[in-house]
C-alpha cells in the first residue's frame, strides 16, 4: 500500500433546492491520523426517502449510526493492523490472532482497507434493519441511499447502495459506482440509451436502498486517489440539476486558477439551483494534498521525545 504523508482537503454543502420543503439529504465527513501520521477519513451520502420527516428520519438514522462506527471502531481496526506489522511486535506471543471470517487466514495477511470493507458490509445491514424498524414504528417505508468513500492514506474503498454517486475527477469524470436504478439496468441491457434514461419516468425507481427489503448486496469498489486528482461524492439532486459538461468545467477552474475548494463547492451548489433546484443538492469534494512536514511519524516522536 503506497502510504505518503497526504493531507486531505475535504468540504461539504448541501442545500434543500427549490422545490421540497425540507433537506432529507444528509452529508457526512469526519478525518484523523493514525499513530505513524497516515490520513484516516471517511465521507457520505445519504439521500433519504419517504416524504416529510420519514426520509429526513432515515439519512439522519444513517449518519448517526457511521458516526458511532468511526468513533468506535476505526481506530482500532487501524491500530491492531498497524501492531501486527510493526517489526518490534512480537507475533509469536500473540497466540489467539483474529482469522480473517471470509478465508481463515491471519489478519496480518489483509489490508486494513479490506478489514474496513468487510465492516461496512456489517454497517450498512445495521441501517437497513434500523430503518426496516424505525418503518414499521412510523407506520410508513422509509429508506435512503449510501455512498461511503474510505480514505487510508491515498488508498481508499468504496461502499455504496442506491443512486448518489462518487466520482473521480481528472481531466475527465469517472464515474466510481453502478446507479441501483430501473433506468440503469435498462441502459446495461440496451434497452434505453444513457439520454433516454435522463428523462423516462421511471428514472427515481431504485432496485436497491436501505430500509426496504432483509436482503441488499451493496457495491464495492476501490483505489488510489493521486495528487492531481478530485473526488465528487454527490446527491442525484446535483447530477441531474448539473450536466457532467458544466459541474467539469467548474472542477477545472479549481484545478488551474487556484479557487479553494470551499469557492467552487458552493459554487456548484448554486449552479444547482439555478438550473432549477428540483431536489435536495448535497456535495462533497475531496482533495489529497502532499504534505512533506506532514504530522510527525511515531518513531520521529519518540527519537524527538529521547532528544528532550
Amino acid at each position: 500500500m503506497n502510504m505518503k504523508k497526504w493531507v486531505l482537503d475535504i468540504k461539504l454543502g448541501s442545500d434543500p433546492g427549490r422545490v421540497k420543503p425540507v433537506n432529507e439529504d444528509r452529508g457526512y465527513f469526519q478525518q484523523d491520523f493514525d499513530s505513524q501520521g497516515n490520513n484516516i477519513a471517511i465521507c457520505a451520502v445519504a439521500d433519504g426517502m419517504g416524504g416529510l420527516e420519514a426520509g429526513e428520519r432515515a439519512s439522519e438514522i444513517t449518519t448517526q449510526y457511521l458516526y458511532r462506527w468511526w468513533e468506535e471502531r476505526v481506530k482500532v481496526l487501524i491500530s491492531e493492523f498497524n501492531d501486527l506489522h510493526n517489526p518490534f511486535y512480537d507475533q509469536k506471543s500473540n497466540v489467539t490472532m483474529e482469522l480473517n471470517e471470509n478465508n481463515r487466514q491471519p489478519l496480518l495477511q489483509s489490508t486494513p482497507l479490506e478489514k474496513v470493507a468487510q465492516e461496512l458490509d456489517q454497517v450498512f445491514t445495521q441501517i437497513n434493519n434500523a430503518l426496516i424498524l424505525e418503518g414499521r414504528q412510523m407506520g410508513k417505508r422509509i429508506g435512503t441511499t449510501l455512498s461511503v468513500l474510505f480514505l487510508y492514506g491515498q488508498d481508499y474503498v468504496i461502499k455504496h447502495i442506491g443512486d448518489s454517486r462518487i466520482y473521480r475527477v481528472t481531466g475527465q469524470a469517472e464515474l466510481l459506482t453502478e446507479d441501483h436504478s430501473w433506468v440503469a439496468n435498462q441502459v446495461k441491457m440496451g434497452r434505453l440509451t444513457a439520454e433516454e434514461a435522463k428523462h423516462h419516468p421511471s428514472r427515481h425507481v431504485l432496485t436497491q436502498c436501505l430500509g426496504v427489503n432483509d436482503n441488499i448486496s451493496p457495491f464495492l469498489g476501490h483505489g488510489t486517489l493521486h495528487g492531481d486528482e478530485l473526488i465528487l461524492l454527490c446527491s442525484d439532486g446535483f447530477y441531474t440539476m448539473v450536466e457532467e459538461i458544466q459541474w467539469l468545467k467548474y472542477l477545472k477552474q479549481f484545478r488551474t486558477k487556484a479557487h479553494d475548494l470551499q469557492t467552487t463547492l458552493d459554487q456548484l451548489v448554486a449552479l444547482a439551483n439555478q438550473n432549477g433546484g428540483h431536489d435536495n443538492i448535497t456535495i462533497i469534494l475531496v482533495k489529497g494534498i502532499n504534505d512533506n512536514k506532514g504530522k510527525m511519524s511515531y518513531i520521529g516522536k519518540m527519537i524527538e521525545w529521547f532528544k528532550k
